[in-house]
């Protein structure tokens, strides 16, 4: 039978390491999951590739971003660059007519290479959810901090999914494994009845990340 210490010692330690697997996940995947960087990146790319094109054709990049829109009167419509792209700020665009882009796309050139952030909705720096900025190239993304994600309830979700989680299991595990058993032999079927547990939990992890941490996944 294992002693109370022993006890105390597994359920600590399971839980810790449980509760911190789901909210590690849980942060992970926020700035893709609410953070939208999975959509947006790939807009601001097809503005960093007009970068690119405006380069090789002239020898330099533009000033500014606003230099590279083109309109159609009779249409009434907005086209970016070269190859009269739309969809990449169309929304932007038909939201800032006469405002101008740079109020929610920002251009800077870092090294030489063009970086493109799009300021989330709010227009200004930092923020959570769709507010966050997002960057292009990749490498200029600004890494997501886990002070941040403590702010959010995403953490709190996950944090408190977490441990219910692994305090559930653990009890389990240990009213499994406090019986006593003949000879001070450990019994087959508790062990594989240990492993269903550890893969089961792993499961249920999936559907807290995915359905309760981020259900619209």
């Amino acid at each position: 039978m294992l002693k109370i210490k022993n006890r105390i010692v597994f359920l600590a330690v399971h839980v810790f390491l449980i509760t911190g697997i789901i909210v590690v996940l849980a942060f992970r995947a926020y700035p893709e999951e609410v953070g939208g960087v999975h959509f947006r990146q790939p807009l601001l790319k097809e503005i960093h590739d007009e970068l690119i094109l405006h380069k090789k054709n002239t020898g330099t990049y533009p000033a500014n971003l606003d230099s590279l829109l083109s309109y159609d009167m009779k249409k009434g419509t907005v086209f970016f660059g070269l190859k009269g792209l739309k969809s990449p700020l169309r929304v932007v665009l038909e939201e800032m007519q006469g405002s101008g882009i740079n109020r929610f796309i920002r251009y800077d050139l870092i090294e030489k290479v063009p970086v493109i952030t799009h300021l989330g909705m709010d227009g200004i720096d930092g923020g959570l959810e769709l507010n966050m900025d997002v960057s292009y190239p990749p490498e200029y993304q600004k890494p997501f901090q886990f002070r941040v994600f403590m702010q959010t309830k995403q953490f709190r979700t996950s944090f408190f999914c977490g441990l219910s989680l692994a305090g559930a299991v653990s009890v389990c595990l240990l009213a499994m494994w406090s019986k006593r058993h003949p000879k001070g032999q450990f019994p087959i079927a508790a062990i594989a009845l240990s492993v269903l547990f550890v893969l089961f939990e792993l499961f249920l992890i999936n559907i807290i990340l995915f359905g309760a941490v981020y259900p619209h996944h």
